[in-house]
């Protein structure tokens, strides 16, 4: 079964017009146990912080079968991993929780990170650089796909 780790972006993309079909769509596959959803602390304490979004989120969240997802806590690896992204300037301090849900991903060896950060985690350029810096350190490569293009994909 394909792990997939689900930044925020996401479950809220769930609830944008522009996102949503497909987003709903891989929740279906994460439901249906089709492909297993993995999220973190991180996901977790974002969505929390939705503010009038919030519990719309939560729900969604919680619509999949405890048996259908995993979560992992960031550790002082996933840290470490997500500092040295910022050291080699892939981010900036800014943008330090989408290096923190790479170096999660990451770390957790899962199959694809799915996300509709453009900017920071779809990127292709800064996932090259994600991946550069994943090899040197001794860690795989990751893959980081839409929801779109991972529902298209032969599984």
């Amino acid at each position: 079964m394909l792990k997939v780790y689900v930044d925020t972006s996401v479950i809220g993309g769930c609830f944008d017009y522009k996102f949503r079909k497909d987003s709903l769509r891989l929740f279906e596959d994460f439901k249906a146990g089709r492909k297993q959803m993995i999220y973190s602390d991180l996901v977790y304490k974002e969505i929390q912080q939705g503010g009038y979004t919030r519990d719309h989120l939560l729900r969604k969240f919680h619509e999949v079968p405890e048996d259908h997802r995993i979560g992992y806590k960031q550790n002082e690896e996933v840290l470490s991993l997500a500092r040295k992204y910022l050291q080699k300037n892939i981010l900036t301090e800014k943008s330090q929780k989408d290096a923190i849900h790479v170096a999660l991903g990451t770390i957790f060896k899962v199959d694809v990170i799915a996300s509709w950060n453009f900017r920071h985690i779809v990127n292709k350029r800064k996932i090259k650089l994600y991946n550069e810096t994943n090899i040197e350190l001794g860690y795989q490569s990751i893959e980081i796909k839409t929801p779109e293009y991972i529902l298209n994909q032969k599984q």
